[in-house]
């Protein structure tokens, strides 16, 4: 048949350990701040990275929790199969991520609204000799966002990076699902939604679950000019 020769594509999956080294290690630069946001809204939502392409700003609510974040996109059958504006809870620590990422913005940008992945390009440095990342104001284009687990999977010196696809926080949730107990926290009377992974045991003794390291670091992306 036609399909005779077609071999199937293996993806692969991040462990909750390789999660928690990305979150650690890798300086805050602009290019990777936007990716360690990417990664805890999909990985709590259960969304692929390209559906969090689908968000504003203003679908993200920052609270005493966490961040609260809207995703009104078309969901996947397993997820309800429709429209859903359900908010779900980022919770603290892992929404640090989510805060610096915004300070970051509102840094670089005069008005910070519109897409939630901000594209970035190369600007010169205070000393006008070195180049910098920036964030601009337009959306990072959807290929750029389908790598970000290619990406993720070269800094972290993986084997086969391109079979991280945009999928595999998704998976990771799935996984947690399964392997850990659900959190305690009644989020059904908080906001209406349904309890998510017990995301409070994943690496309690990384500091990446405290907080992000909040350093200046170094930009460790490309050098195109918006990615």
């Amino acid at each position: 048949s036609y399909e005779a020769s077609y071999v199937k594509k293996a993806t692969s999956v991040f462990t909750k350990e390789e999660v928690e080294t990305f979150l650690d290690s890798v300086d805050y630069s602009s290019y990777w701040l936007v990716r360690k946001a990417v990664v805890v809204i999909a990985l709590v939502g259960d969304l692929r990275c390209i559906d969090v392409k689908e968000m504003n700003i203003e679908d993200v609510e920052k609270s005493e929790e966490g961040s609260w974040v809207t995703y009104s996109g078309i969901r996947t059958k397993k997820q309800g199969g429709e429209n859903s504006c359900s908010p779900f809870l980022v919770p603290y620590p892992l929404a640090s991520h989510i805060d610096v990422y915004f300070t970051a913005l509102a840094d670089a940008l005069p008005i910070v609204t519109g897409p939630l992945i901000k594209a970035t390009r190369c600007v010169k440095d205070s000393t006008g000799v070195g180049m910098k990342r920036s964030f601009t104001s337009h959306s990072m284009g959807m290929n750029a966002i389908y790598r970000f687990g290619s990406d993720i999977a070269k800094h972290l010196q993986l084997n086969n990076p391109s079979s991280y696809t945009g999928r595999c926080f998704r998976r990771l949730n799935e996984t947690l699902h399964w392997n850990c107990e659900v959190r305690c926290l009644d989020l059904g009377e908080l906001k209406g939604v349904t309890p998510q992974p017990n995301l409070d045991a994943f690496g309690e003794s990384s500091r990446s679950w405290r907080g992000p390291n909040t350093g200046s670091g170094t930009d460790e992306g490309p050098s195109s000019s918006s990615t």
